[in-house]
């Protein structure tokens, strides 16, 4: 595989922390009993440092994957995301955090029937997702959004795949209101209101 230099909008490993769309995933996988998880496209590799013994990263920025390699991050895999060098069934969770924003259609339906074929029957997916703001095309690597509605459409009702576990939209921020520790009434105004309302996170059981 070439190199190939990456501009990437990915918050780094330290930031991933403190974001309430992490917290969001660990939980869903908390409660599905999920102890092997794909964390496809990891970027700074947060999940696989964090938590080891659970978490399989795969990225395509190999640089992003040498910084990660060198704090000592062995749980990683190079390679893309349309064609996954795993085995069918290899996972009982998959993460798609900050990914499907960065391809085109026919791109995002290879990568989730990829993501089926690795993920149990029973398995849990969750999947962060960008609305049409002028903030989403002022990233560089982005090239179309997607939203919860579309991931339900695709996966539940079309493809018929997966069952909904639930979803939530998400608010891009309020100014001030980090500081003030007010994250979770700004998603909490997103859901109710549309008050900045910017992305989602959705989760899925496989069928």
């Amino acid at each position: 595989m070439t190199h190939t230099e990456y501009v990437r909008a990915l918050p780094k490993a330290e930031v991933t922390a403190s974001l309430y769309t992490t917290r969001y995933a660990l939980a869903v996988f908390n409660r599905g009993s999920c102890k092997r998880i794909l964390d496809l496209g990891c970027g700074d590799a947060f999940f696989e440092e964090r938590y080891p013994e659970r978490f399989v990263g795969i990225d395509v920025d190999i640089t992003r994957l040498d910084r990660a390699h060198k704090r000592g991050v062995t749980n990683l895999a190079l390679g893309s995301a349309e064609n996954l060098p795993f085995a069918d069934g290899s996972f009982d969770g998959v993460l798609l955090k900050d990914v499907l924003e960065h391809f085109y259609l026919e791109q995002a339906f290879r990568i989730l029937h990829e993501v089926s074929r690795v993920l149990n029957p029973g398995g849990m997916l969750v999947v962060t997702t960008t609305k049409d703001t002028q903030n989403f095309w002022d990233k560089p690597d982005h090239v179309r959004p997607y939203s919860n509605k579309w991931v339900k459409r695709v996966l539940v009702q079309e493809l018929d795949k997966y069952e909904l576990v639930a979803a939530r939209e998400l608010s891009g921020g309020i100014r001030g209101f980090g500081k003030l520790h007010l994250e979770s009434l700004t998603h909490a105004l997103a859901e109710r209101f549309g008050v900045r309302n910017t992305h989602g996170i959705i989760a899925l059981k496989k069928i």
